[in-house]
């Protein structure tokens, strides 16, 4: 059994390039995202950053360490902070507490896929965050769960509407997420 781990472990280890996670005081290492992952990321920060800058409700951050607790510090692809909560979530430029809204896009690999709809939705329910989007490139879908439990509410494909009500005034096409530029 591996011994349990916290946030003073991960934060010794080296610089390397790598992105880890603790997940309940488990070494976790992210695969490196493929460009597909990366456009999707993209597009969906042009939209909700257009948004946010005409409706200024909030933030979005891309990466973000989540600092949890001593045992969990996880890394989303996007989390967005309204601007009510803000001084409640961040600390000392390092969010302490749970995000309004994260967004995963699903990696290629099954443990990826597993840890993000199954471990990392639970310990999301469990600090607080109140809407989670997995986005699946392979199938071209979006996963919408919200609280209390971040129960899956939709699954939004094609010429879906993607909207939150976090977020007023927001709405996308949902294959808006997935537009290549070529």
């Amino acid at each position: 059994m591996n011994p349990i781990l916290t946030l003073l472990d991960l934060n010794l280890l080296p610089e390397d390039g790598r992105q880890y996670q603790l997940i309940e005081g488990e070494l976790v290492m992210s695969v490196i995202a493929n460009l597909t992952h990366q456009r999707i990321v993209t597009n969906l920060l042009l939209l909700l950053g257009k948004y946010l800058e005409q409706n200024p409700l909030g933030e979005i951050i891309v990466n973000p360490a989540l600092l949890f607790s001593e045992f969990d510090c996880l890394v989303a692809d996007i989390a967005y902070i309204s601007a009510l909560r803000r001084e409640e979530v961040i600390s000392c430029e390092q969010i302490f507490a749970a995000p309004d809204l994260i967004v995963e896009v699903l990696s290629n690999d099954f443990q990826s896929q597993h840890r993000d709809r199954s471990i990392k939705r639970q310990l999301y329910a469990k600090y607080g965050v109140k809407e989670y989007w997995i986005v699946s490139s392979q199938d071209h879908s979006i996963e919408i769960y919200r609280s209390p439990r971040l129960d899956l509410v939709k699954i939004l494909q094609g010429k879906d509407i993607l909207s939150s009500p976090l977020l007023t005034g927001f709405y996308s096409l949902s294959q808006d997420i997935f537009k290549t530029y070529q």
